[in-house]
């Protein structure tokens, strides 16, 4: 939930932002075009997040296995013809 949140959270924010705070959100996300892999760049920092509540939570010890749990978890909600 936070993932998701936060990722779309920061999509928001570019595609409504204009002028000095448009180019100040695209330096804090190391993006110089609002069009550069937006999705990737803002889940990227979204995922980034989530470990570090994980890691906050429950400390550094239990990121690998969170990480090899969610990644499980989204090989079984897409089709099997996009699994790879």
């Amino acid at each position: 939930m936070l993932y998701e949140h936060v990722g779309q959270s920061l999509i928001d924010a570019v595609l409504v932002s204009r002028g000095r705070a448009l180019d100040h959100l695209l330096s804090l996300l190391d993006m110089t075009d609002p069009a550069e892999q937006i999705y990737s760049q803002c889940f990227g920092i979204a995922e980034a997040v989530e470990l570090h509540a994980v890691a906050s939570q429950h400390g550094s010890a239990a990121v690998i296995p969170y990480s090899c749990f969610m990644r499980s978890q989204v090989r079984r909600q897409m089709p099997a013809s996009s699994v790879g």
